[in-house]
């Protein structure tokens, strides 16, 4: 999904899947975003790319070495002898200003505080109640 400056980040949009389920996955994470996003993007003539489960992959790589999520258990996957890795949000961490572009505060800690003084999009709390609510409705 491309940043700018009137769209959630992806990082935001999966702390807040996090938060709202307790713990999760990339792939839940992953069908989340995918969702919300063609669900409120629809129509326009060049929507949100989501972004894909190689990059959610990559981006609970990142939280995790942040220490902005921890591991949660885990559980059975739908097919095959696997299980599926389950993470949740570290108490205290939730409103941690490298939400906002966790791989530049992982890789680029100089360019992340020169960013994070910048102006950038949050999500209000009537935004945020509305995707908890589409995330239980969906039952994701």
């Amino acid at each position: 999904m491309p940043r700018s400056p009137f769209a959630p980040g992806t990082a935001d949009l999966t702390r807040i899947y996090l938060l709202a389920r307790g713990r999760g996955g990339p792939y839940g994470a992953y069908t989340f975003i995918r969702e919300w996003l063609a669900e409120r993007y629809s129509g326009r003539a060049r929507p949100y790319r989501p972004p894909t489960y190689k990059d959610m992959r990559r981006l609970f790589y990142v939280l995790r070495r942040l220490g902005l999520i921890e591991p949660a258990g885990t559980e059975p996957a739908r097919r095959g002898p696997f299980r599926r890795h389950l993470y949740r949000v570290v108490p205290g961490k939730e409103r941690d200003i490298r939400w906002l572009s966790p791989v530049n505060a992982l890789y680029g800690p100089e360019e992340f505080a020169a960013a994070s003084r910048l102006p950038h999009f949050t999500l209000q709390e009537d935004e945020i109640r509305e995707i908890v609510e589409f995330i239980r409705a969906r039952g994701l």
